[in-house]
């Protein structure tokens, strides 16, 4: 072996115990970062647990408005399921109403009961007969019209040639107060 041979040996080895110590370096400084985070969590964790414990003191007064929220929402819920299972049958079909129609539902206008509102647009289509280029649509506020379109093809440009009070706007009726009282309550 000659003197080049050894000072190559001897210089390998010593880059290998330099990269060595990097990785020792590296592995403590690592080890480190992973300590302080989980330190850091901790300290999370228990300034969570404070503030959670905090918020879970009520005052009397506090606990006197939850209880009646919650006294309140029961209510509100039961009178809205009480309202629901009450059956109402449409008098011009005899089907009942669903809860999902109800609210698309028209006063019949003999009786003031409510019906299917299909069932009121075919009724009134039958009564009015509409000619060519005619329809019955609703308008709002409880009234229907008769529509007249020169072109039936252009549904924008239309004229109304008579218009029908269905529902008298300043009598609401007590089916629609309840429905409306009850369901603006949902949030």
């Amino acid at each position: 072996m000659n003197q080049n041979d050894a000072s190559y040996s001897n210089g390998r080895r010593r880059s290998q115990r330099r990269n060595e110590r990097k990785v020792v370096r590296k592995n403590e400084h690592r080890n480190e970062r992973q300590k302080k985070s989980k330190e850091k969590r901790n300290s999370n964790k228990e300034s969570y647990s404070s503030k959670k414990f905090s918020v879970r003191r009520m005052t009397p007064l506090q606990k006197e408005i939850k209880q009646m929220l919650q006294k309140e929402l029961i209510e509100n819920e039961n009178a809205i399921k009480a309202f629901r299972s009450e059956t109402k049958v449409c008098e011009i079909c005899g089907r009942v109403i669903s809860p999902e129609d109800i609210g698309s539902a028209v006063s019949n206008r003999e009786t003031g009961n409510p019906a299917h509102f299909d069932c009121v647009l075919k009724q009134i289509s039958e009564r009015e007969s509409p000619g060519p280029n005619e329809k019955v649509t609703y308008i709002g506020q409880g009234k229907f019209a008769v529509l007249h379109f020169e072109n039936p093809h252009d549904l924008k440009r239309f004229t109304i040639r008579r218009t029908i009070e269905w529902e008298d706007r300043d009598n609401r009726l007590e089916w629609r107060n309840e429905m409306a009282g009850l369901f603006s309550q949902i949030k």
